[in-house]
């Protein structure tokens, strides 16, 4: 690697930092189209930057007008070098993010106190999952980037380790320190477990894998996906702890693990060709897309309105019936912890059905 033009492009920036805010000083320093080769000492602080050889001649005229500089400071020609090597940083980060994969991360507290202000706290840790035998150090994060869509409070509301987040870690450089924080792409959050179960195991995606299978046989239907891994695999199905708990909704969930980009995340193990399940993180994006607007029926004083519910959790009107109450059930519904009693009249007899959603999950009536 060539160093000679890093200390050219050193100068300029040591040169020009009384025309660039201290958010962009930093990232002209710590941006991703170069690596630490060579230092520049300033004072009390050292700074390095580098450029790979196969982006030298983008600097070619940036070096050129250097040597100009050294014998005219007109402050225009100052700033046209400074954008320049703005605009330089920027096209490079482009043709380089192009080819970047987003990880997945396990997401908990630091522990330590931050203000609300504080812009280089160190406020989260993030693990990155499936590591294998090969380990990452964890990071510790001064924030983490949501998209627009996610509710941010049932995110950080999380307990410790039930937050996971897909994206991409990113880094800054402030006054000599790296300061870390993810972009993120997806967001998921735990469904509470009961009985102090706690998951365990791989992180698992879940797709189709279009075996054709004959009738009456094992079928691998299920495309296992490793997250963080190119690997792939087949299975017969999952074995899925939450079937068990009061009203929760099966149907739902079981769209959600093969719900496309948005899919829910597994963590489980293989156990006789099927995925043992022990914990599942559902996206925050839910219902996606979020559910259409529906017209409560106007109905007599002696009916009540009836609906139906689909498995993205959205309701619908069907209509209104005189409700029989002696034909309905007697039961005093309940919901396991964590989760939240929903109910609504069906037809033909106005008897309640009811689910159980998770507490975190948006209302969607």
């Amino acid at each position: 690697m060539n160093c000679a033009p890093c200390l050219i492009l050193l100068s300029l920036v040591l040169k020009l930092k009384h025309t660039i805010d201290e958010r962009l000083y930093s990232i002209a320093l710590e941006s991703r189209c170069a690596v630490l080769c060579c230092e520049v000492k300033r004072g009390k602080k050292r700074f390095g930057l580098s450029i790979p050889s196969n982006l030298i001649q983008f600097f070619k005229p940036l070096i050129r007008i250097y040597r100009q500089l050294q014998i005219s400071t007109s402050r225009n020609l100052e700033m046209f070098i400074l954008k320049y090597l703005l605009l330089t940083i920027v096209l490079v980060n482009v043709a380089l993010g192009a080819t970047e994969t987003a990880l997945n991360y396990q997401i908990r507290p630091s522990g330590i106190t931050c203000a609300p202000t504080a812009e280089n706290c160190k406020r989260f840790i993030a693990t990155q999952v499936n590591q294998g035998a090969k380990k990452v150090a964890d990071v510790y994060l001064t924030s983490i980037n949501f998209v627009s869509q996610i509710n941010k409070t049932a995110a950080l509301s999380a307990p410790p380790g039930e937050l996971l987040v897909e994206g991409y870690l990113r880094s800054t450089a402030v006054r000599g320190e790296t300061f870390y924080r993810i972009d993120t792409t997806q967001v998921y959050r735990l469904l509470p477990l009961i009985e102090n179960n706690k998951p365990s195991g791989t992180f698992f995606h879940f797709g189709l894998s279009h075996v054709e299978c004959s009738t009456g046989g094992n079928c691998p239907y299920l495309r296992v996906h490793t997250l963080n891994t190119n690997n792939l695999t087949n299975a017969e199905g999952f074995i899925n702890p939450y079937e068990k708990y009061r009203g929760f909704p099966r149907g739902w969930l079981e769209e959600r693990f093969l719900d496309g980009s948005s899919a829910a995340v597994s963590q489980g193990s293989f156990v006789n060709n099927k995925i043992e399940i022990t914990g599942v993180y559902v996206n925050l994006f839910d219902p996606n897309p979020v559910c259409p607007p529906f017209t409560n029926p106007q109905c007599s004083n002696a009916q009540v309105a009836t609906y139906m519910r689909s498995n993205r959790r959205c309701l619908s009107a069907t209509g209104c019936v005189t409700p029989k109450p002696t034909v309905c059930p007697k039961i005093v519904y309940t919901c396991e912890p964590g989760y939240r009693l929903v109910s609504f009249a069906m037809a033909p007899n106005g008897c309640y059905s009811w689910y159980c959603d998770a507490d975190f999950l948006p209302k969607t009536y």
